[in-house]
């Protein structure tokens, strides 16, 4: 009975220590649990002292700005957790030898790897940040005519003003000696209050998404990233250029080898979309890009319009921008116009390779300043462009065009008078200029002239005008400009200087053919014709009443008609084969004159029934010779010949 009872009490025994035994395995966890707890906020709590401690010193800045690269200053900044960062009113500066920016954020919060830092590498795995101002400058030579332009550029606290270039341009890093810091930013969600870059500042609301690596002179990469301008102003220093913008730009740039791309060939390596309204805006801004010393001036209320798809430098389809002007006013010295005008830039889906430029302009009024006559006016003017290229980076081709205006009015050519002469009448005129797709141009010009009448001194003339010209040049860059046809014809003409009045006549004056020299110096010739209705009508003006009425009877005048070569050139003019005749009167001989020059040079027969006068030009002086035989001109001693230097055409 001993036996069991002892076995009994040893099972009880054993069985307690195994549960004290138990009971001891279960606690051991949570201690080691709460042991590596203790040990974690430990480590925690020097983090915090540390790298707060850190945070509030200037080691931070001191840092960045021993790389070489940055500037950063902030006003406080705080983490809670290893690689989350906080910071309030930050500015980071960055310079090259092209460029300088600043970027500044009233607060942003990033994650960072950590660990990275350690091989010069930024690794921002998110930034969130708000109060966001950046502004961008590109360096200059010199300021030069571009004084304007560059103090609409941001002024950059820490950099000179303006950003000139300096000393030479420092060689490519060696591979052995790089040691730029790589940043790569991830899940970048940024709002935006300021962008300004270059001339351009755009202030509002706006919000910038996307990723992007930068390893300085080697690499860069940029994740699709978007720009939404949610609404805002856009202004050139103190010009505005749009008060309401809206709209979004997207950019990719898969893998840019900077190295590897130059100049324009940088596109390339780009992708981007722009979408985006300008209303209500200015035109006053564009005058910055006009030379100093140039009076003209642009104004007028504008809406733009942008919607551009461009990937890896070729614009695509249905990209197109527009403006909308109510009006646009050109203003100078002497006159000014205005107008409504549209302008569009597109690619179209029936031009396969080409970019179609369009203007047109319903009215356009030109007036000065103090003129009470009423104002000229174009109506219906239409211009059309296509150049051939869709790759940005080609040197681009002039395709096809055309330019007319339906119609052009001046209701009274008093708005020309100036001191010492007046002017009468009503003036119209049609133009239109094509190029054909071979480069070819041609055109056509018709004007009109009712009721005209010139006033100058005691000089008088009356008279209606009709004028039609056509003209083409070929594609060479040193194509002649041809005059197919260019006529001008007058009627009910009368003419009076002094006291001497002429009768009323007509006249046709023919120049077809003429050809007008592209080369330098530039020249004109060809063959001239002249058609007057009569001859007679004009001796008034060179003969008295009794020697006009001797004359009309003995030379029996009429219409009178002439013909020459011509060539007019900077060097002087030069008549050829001049042939007249009216009634019994007979003209022939030749005329020239160096620019410079006493007096023109030349010699003329006259024949009048079987009477011959021969009369000499020769530098300013006249030498009369009667009675002379038909061969006179032949010999007379200012006869063209190859040693005597002639204008050239």
């Amino acid at each position: 009975m001993q036996l069991p009872a002892r076995l009994g009490s040893a099972t009880r025994s054993l069985t307690g220590k195994l549960r004290e035994l138990a009971t001891h395995a279960r606690l051991h966890p949570l201690r080691v649990a709460g042991r590596v707890l203790a040990v974690l906020l430990a480590l925690e709590l020097v983090y915090l002292g540390v790298a707060n401690g850190i945070a509030r010193s200037n080691l931070v800045k001191d840092l960045v700005k021993i790389s070489g690269q940055f500037q950063l200053d902030y006003a406080s900044a705080y983490t809670l957790w290893p690689g989350h960062l906080h910071v309030k009113n930050v500015r980071l500066l960055a310079e090259d030898y092209n460029v300088q920016f600043s970027l500044e954020f009233e607060q942003v919060s990033v994650r960072l790897i950590l660990p990275e830092l350690l091989f010069r590498k930024v690794h921002v795995t998110a930034v969130e940040a708000s109060g966001t101002r950046f502004r961008f400058r590109h360096k200059v030579v010199v300021v030069g005519d571009d004084a304007d332009r560059l103090a609409a550029y941001p002024p950059i606290p820490g950099f000179a003003d303006p950003p000139l270039y300096r000393g030479l341009r420092p060689p490519p890093i060696p591979d052995d000696e790089y040691a730029l810091w790589e940043v790569r930013a991830e899940k970048v969600d940024a709002s935006i209050t300021e962008l300004w870059g270059l001339e351009y500042r755009f202030r509002g609301r706006a919000r910038a998404v996307g990723s992007f690596v930068v390893r300085p002179a080697r690499w860069v990469q940029v994740e699709p990233a978007s720009l939404t301008l949610e609404t805002g102003t856009l202004t050139m220093g103190d010009e505005l250029v749009a008060s309401e913008v809206k709209g979004r730009v997207t950019c990719s740039v898969p893998d840019m080898d900077v190295q590897a791309s130059e100049g324009l060939d940088v596109l390339k390596d780009i992708s981007a979309t722009i979408k985006v309204d300008l209303s209500r805006g200015e035109l006053g801004f564009l005058n910055v890009y006009l030379p100093p010393a140039e009076a003209t001036k642009l104004s007028g209320q504008a809406d733009w319009a942008f919607d551009i798809n461009v990937q890896r430098a070729v614009i695509q389809v249905g990209s197109i921008v527009s403006l909308e002007a109510k009006p646009l006013a050109v203003s100078a010295e002497f006159a000014s116009l205005s107008g409504g005008v549209s302008l569009q830039v597109a690619r179209k889906p029936q031009a396969l390779s080409a970019v179609s430029f369009a203007f047109s302009a319903p009215l356009i009024t030109v007036s000065k300043p103090k003129q009470q006559s009423a104002s000229p006016t174009l109506e219906q003017v239409e211009a059309r462009l296509q150049v051939e290229t869709v790759d940005l980076t080609k040197e681009p081709v002039v395709g096809e065009g055309r330019l007319a205006v339906r119609r052009a009015l001046l209701p009274s050519l008093a708005w020309l008078d100036e001191p010492g002469a007046a002017y009468r009448g009503t003036a119209e005129a049609v133009f239109e200029a094509k190029r054909d797709p071979a480069g070819i141009t041609s055109g056509e010009l018709a004007l009109k002239l009712s009721e005209g009448r010139l006033a100058k001194d005691d000089f008088v003339a009356n008279g209606q005008l009709r004028s039609h010209v056509t003209f083409v040049r070929g594609a060479s860059p040193n194509a002649p400009l041809r005059l197919p046809k260019a006529q001008l014809s007058l009627s009910q003409v009368s003419i009076r200087s002094g006291e001497k009045r002429s009768e009323a006549f007509g006249a046709i004056v023919d120049a077809s053919g003429f050809e007008i020299s592209a080369s330098e110096p530039p020249s004109a010739s060809g063959a001239v014709s002249i058609h007057v209705t009569s001859a007679e009508a004009l001796l008034p003006l060179v003969l008295g009443g009794p020697l006009k009425g001797i004359a009309s009877t003995a030379l029996d005048l009429g219409a009178l008609t002439a013909q020459a070569a011509v060539t007019l050139s900077a060097a002087g003019f030069a008549v050829k084969g001049l042939h007249a005749k009216s009634g019994n009167m007979k003209l022939k001989g030749y005329l020239s004159s160096r620019t410079g020059s006493a007096g023109a040079n030349g010699a003329f027969l006259v024949t009048a029934g079987f009477v011959n006068v021969g009369v000499t030009l020769q530098g300013g002086s006249t030498e009369v010779s009667p009675f002379v035989g038909d061969d006179w001109l032949a010999g007379s001693g200012t006869t063209p010949s190859k040693d005597r230097k002639q204008p050239q055409g």
